[in-house]
């Protein structure tokens, strides 16, 4: 961006520039708003000279009785420069307007346009035109290479054992074509007269060890550019199983363990001692991380390039309504962003279907092959922790003492239930329209449910009333939860799409009142420039107002443009941290206990409403971040209250907002700007005695402590 573009003037249908040319128009027309700001500037310029000729004549007068010359500060070349601008800021032109205001107009706010214009239409390219999602998404390519390695060491292991025994063939294991095997489903004749028949056609590609050592599929994604990514990935694939059958370390892990016993030998010992020997290799576990990390890229970048294609139409016509609407735009296409890679996104995540091992098939050599396994698993860590805490027996009724035979019974029919669905199968590509698709399926089952009570009641009336007690005392329960289900079912499906443009449409009303605000405010901060007694060309009475037209006016719209775009993808990943641990916390938190069917009801309750409040929370930070970072350089930013507006009209829809923690800069005060100022005051002080406690007493942190109560 060069500095042409920064002070090019917006289009016609920009609706930021639109606010700012109704309070400051272009033309030299009189506008209602200019006719009283003319009084303002005309009634503080004659204010400003009276005081200059003040400040003047006392100092004069003062030096003569002295018999001195005027000082550096009241003659030099900052004092001179301080009053010409600010009597020129002040000088009314046309329209009424000041000097100062086509300053705030065509320096400040234009400049803060065409940077979040910039950064907005930026951001919806990489992801509509360059085919990249919002947040980075893992193809598991370590979980591939593991899988591999896994299934090679067994087939190593086991063909070794074999060949030591002298046993004939290849047994239920086998070596794989790098490039794996085709999964054809078979051709089918239609028997209805008028249907077509199916032909034969390749539905995936599978990498088979045999069953003692388990297989690696994975589908030919034919949805996604005409099956030219499942090639990709088949070719990816094919490039990690040659990486992983040319290290010479399986071989001779295979040759040292085709001895081994029945009872394998494992542990830290035995890694130690075997990789002493040089047979596993030292650092194993950082390389096979690199080669899933190539793969992760190889996937990405092919599918980025294969999905610009998809709906070009409507990502043209995106990026046009971002260029001719401006950076407010941006938050209408909030979910057409994440959709326009969901396909892409969906294909690299897509998981390999895996087989694992099957220890029955490996018969007598269970020794050598299981010690292999053990050793390789050891020095890589395959299963985390939370994996298994998550997924396992671990943390349920019977991992204590004082499990019983109900809790044990209870468990082994609602710990499946609860493991489903609260259970976390690896990164999502879009959790948000995980939540819009459950939000449908709880609006249909809702509905469902409403029309069989209808045909309850119905039955009921048909046979003369019987059984209509039995169905009302039923329906005292049935009828709230019927509605419990449309209602969570809409606010999922309809209103978490919508929150992002909620707040980003308050958002761009604050930025409106702080056009107002500083077209009233800075006549008179160019009047505070008339003084000849300060130092400093900005002093201390000016910094605010500077801060204010800086991160304010000129900053606040990239400001917001960037909370927006790091808020969506931050909430993929704070979601999927939040699903991945969830599970785990809740089985931990019940350990010894039951769980039931009221715990599944509550821990997927608690589970839907954490994710609702992390994403209006989150959200709130498009309208807060302008504050944020204004604390950030020390100073403090207007409080337009436009966070707790838009929490206040989701809340009123879903009533769910009410009691959301609101970040604050550490104060209990309760009003807006001053609380923030007050508690930044309370944080300078705390500041300036930390210091004076490092300098070696109070008393050196006297100034400091005093400089800071001044600002």
């Amino acid at each position: 961006m060069s500095p042409a573009d920064l002070l090019r003037e917006p289009p016609a249908t920009d609706v930021a520039w639109g606010i700012v040319t109704t309070i400051l128009p272009l033309s030299s027309d009189a506008t209602a708003f200019a006719t009283v700001i003319r009084y303002l500037s005309a009634g503080l310029l004659v204010v400003a000279c009276g005081y200059l000729g003040y400040a003047i004549l006392s100092a004069v007068l003062r030096a003569a009785e002295r018999g001195e010359a005027l000082s550096d500060r009241q003659s030099g070349a900052v004092a001179m420069l301080r009053v010409v601008i600010g009597l020129g800021c002040l000088v009314p032109v046309a329209g009424g307007l000041s000097v100062v205001h086509y300053i705030l107009r065509d320096g400040f706010a234009r400049p803060g346009i065409n940077m979040a214009n910039a950064a907005a239409a930026s951001a919806a390219e990489f992801v509509l035109r360059d085919g990249h999602p919002l947040s980075p998404v893992s193809a598991g390519g370590r979980d591939l290479v593991l899988a591999v390695v896994e299934s090679e060491v067994c087939a190593r292991a086991y063909a070794a054992a074999r060949a030591n025994q002298v046993i004939g063939g290849m047994g239920a294991a086998a070596q794989p074509s790098p490039s794996g095997a085709e999964v054809v489903s078979p051709a089918r004749e239609s028997w209805f007269p008028w249907s077509e028949d199916q032909p034969a056609r390749t539905t995936g590609y599978v990498w088979d060890w045999g069953r003692a050592c388990g297989s690696v599929s994975l589908s030919t994604a034919e949805g996604f550019g005409d099956g030219e990514f499942g090639t990709a990935r088949r070719e990816a694939v094919a490039a990690v199983v040659r990486e992983v059958q040319a290290m010479a370390w399986v071989d001779r892990l295979a040759g040292a363990v085709r001895t081994a016993s029945a009872t394998h030998v494992a542990g830290p010992d035995a890694e130690a001692a075997f990789a002493g020997l040089g047979i596993l290799r030292d650092g194993i576990d950082a390389a096979l991380r690199e080669a899933g990390d190539r793969y992760d890229r190889a996937l990405s970048a092919v599918a980025a390039r294969l999905s610009t294609g998809d709906n070009g139409d409507m990502r043209a016509l995106v990026l046009r309504d971002i260029d001719e609407r401006g950076w407010y735009a941006l938050g209408s296409y909030y979910r057409v962003m994440a959709h326009a890679s969901l396909v892409s996104a969906e294909a690299v995540a897509e998981r390999p279907e895996r087989t694992k091992p099957d220890s029955a098939a490996w018969e007598s050599l269970a020794g050598p092959v299981g010690t292999a396994l053990a050793l390789v698993d050891g020095q890589l860590r395959r299963g985390t922790a939370l994996a298994a805490l998550s997924t396992g027996e671990a943390l349920t009724g019977e991992a204590t003492e004082g499990g019983n035979l109900f809790a044990t019974l209870m468990q082994s029919a609602t710990v499946p239930v609860t493991d489903f669905l609260t259970g976390y199968d690896g990164p999502r590509a879009d959790p948000i329209g995980d939540l819009m698709s459950l939000g449908s399926v709880l609006m249909v089952s809702g509905q469902g449910a409403w029309a069989v009570s209808l045909a309850a009641y119905g039955t009921s009336e048909f046979f003369m009333g019987a059984g209509r007690g039995v169905i009302d005392f039923i329906m005292l329960a049935g009828w709230p939860l019927i509605a419990l289900l449309w209602t969570v079912g809409a606010i999922f499906a309809y209103l978490v799409p919508l929150i992002p443009f909620i707040f980003m449409t308050f958002a761009l009303a604050a930025w409106a009142w702080e056009i107002v605000k500083a077209a009233i405010a800075v006549p008179i901060w160019a009047f505070l420039h008339v003084r000849i007694d300060d130092p400093e060309i900005v002093g201390q009475a000016q910094r605010q107002g500077y801060i204010s037209l800086l991160v304010g006016v000129l900053l606040r719209p990239i400001i917001t443009v960037a909370a927006f775009i790091a808020m969506h993808m931050i909430n993929a990943v704070i979601l999927n941290a939040f699903l991945a641990g969830y599970n785990a916390a809740f089985k931990g938190s019940q350990i010894g206990y039951t769980i039931g069917g009221t715990g599944v009801l509550i821990s997927v309750a608690v589970m839907l409403y954490v994710e609702w409040t992390i994403i209006l929370w989150s959200y709130r930070m498009t309208t807060q971040m302008p504050q944020k970072v204004a604390e950030f350089i020390g100073y403090t930013a207007s409080s337009w209250g436009d966070d707790d507006a838009g929490n206040t009209v989701v809340g009123s829809v879903a009533g769910g907002a009410r009691h959301l923690p609101k970040p604050s800069s550490g104060s209990s005060s309760k009003g807006g700007e001053g609380g923030s100022d007050d508690g930044t005051k309370r944080a300078a002080k705390g500041a300036a005695k930390l210091g004076a406690s490092a300098a070696g007493g109070p008393r050196a942190g006297a100034p400091a402590g005093a400089a800071a109560e001044k600002v």
